[in-house]
């Protein structure tokens, strides 16, 4: 609501007043995830208007085409560089470094970076994570991160179950950023055979279309050569 009173302002116009063309010239250099969060909550304040009796606003957010995210290949470090930071974050929990804790989190149980404040320890295999929709699910955890999370206070003031803001800050010091961990963790359980139905519970999604994605990046460079050599018996 600030952001988009923000800019009607500088049009000096009023968050009700602007038009097609203002919601256009604003929108058109930002991001197409962005712009889809933004008129998003546009639309929502346009129909709260409409309940009012004022249509101006919803008529002309009707008019907007919200623009299709292009499709990328999810940011996957890598089987070498899966083990090198599997290493950096049992280097860190072992010296009770919570860092170590959220490395942990998302490189081998594939956690969301804001599904890590809501991870709770289970038994001695499984943590418990609350994710979209406030749907639960239980993912399998290595013995050495558990003992971390059980060692390290979880609710202190330098607990390791903190918002977003401040694991991003923290991973992106030691150059990495949160969600290619979790992407990471995906591609090398798919590297390693693991069913891709397996994967979707596993990252808590819904459509496995939207874990089929890290299939392409698992493409053998073989492929090619299959195409290439002589076919037996010919």
């Amino acid at each position: 609501f600030r952001w988009w009173t923000r800019k009607a302002e500088i049009l000096k116009k009023t968050l009700y007043t602007i038009n097609i063309s203002d919601i256009e010239d604003i929108l058109e250099k930002i991001h197409p995830s962005t712009t889809r969060r933004k008129i998003s909550f546009l639309r929502t304040l346009s129909k709260w208007y409409l309940r009012e009796g004022k249509n101006r606003l919803y008529v002309d957010v009707s008019k907007f085409t919200v623009p299709k995210i292009p499709q990328r290949l999810p940011g996957d470090h890598g089987a070498k560089k899966f083990g090198e930071i599997r290493t950096l974050a049992r280097g860190l929990c072992e010296k009770q470094e919570r860092v170590g804790v959220w490395f942990g989190l998302m490189l081998m149980c594939g956690l969301r970076i804001s599904e890590i404040q809501t991870a709770a320890v289970k038994d001695d295999l499984f943590i418990k994570v609350l994710g979209k929709g406030n749907k639960e699910r239980l993912v399998p955890v290595p013995f050495w991160l558990l003992d971390s999370m059980n060692q390290i206070e979880r609710d202190s003031k330098n607990g390791w179950a903190k918002n977003r803001n401040i694991v991003y800050r923290h991973v992106k010091k030691l150059g990495y950023k949160p969600h290619s961990l979790r992407h990471t963790y995906a591609s090398e359980l798919l590297r390693r055979g693991e069913k891709i139905e397996t994967i979707r519970v596993l990252l808590g999604h819904t459509d496995i279309s939207t874990t089929s994605i890290y299939a392409r990046v698992n493409i053998s460079a073989d492929s090619a050569l299959l195409l290439d050599s002589e076919c037996k018996g010919s």
